[in-house]
């Protein structure tokens, strides 16, 4: 099947046929998914990736999207680890840190229904 243009076009100025739009895109740069990979486990945001490898971030987000959200899962997983293995190892700062992210423990954590329905019985006992 040939390709037609529209009307006014270059074949009818000149008699000349264009390129076909598929042969006039751009060529697809390669990009190394293990690149990809290991920027992302490190940390890296997918603008980062994309400046370092001189692509545009979408380019990134577009081919990579199930690469880039299981790299970041792993890297998640294996700082849990980490975090778990020192507090383990006694470290108190990563104890705190685990109790307020994992159980609540922070400031601003809401004191448990038992405990507060306790206290209310323990004052009308004393009353």
């Amino acid at each position: 099947m040939a390709f037609s243009p529209c009307k006014g076009s270059l074949r009818k100025r000149t008699g000349e046929t264009p390129m076909p739009p598929s042969i006039m895109a751009r060529p697809k740069i390669e990009i190394d998914p293990q690149q990809v990979e290991g920027f992302t486990r490190n940390g890296s945001p997918a603008s980062e990736i994309a400046d370092y490898l001189s692509v545009s971030e979408s380019t990134i987000r577009r081919r990579f999207p199930k690469l880039i959200a299981k790299s970041r899962a792993i890297r998640r997983m294996k700082l849990r680890e980490l975090q778990w293995s020192q507090a383990k190892d006694g470290n108190v700062s990563m104890l705190i840190f685990l109790g307020k992210e994992e159980l609540g423990q922070g400031q601003d954590a809401k004191e448990a229904e038992d405990k507060v329905i306790v206290r209310r019985m323990i004052k009308r006992n004393d009353a």
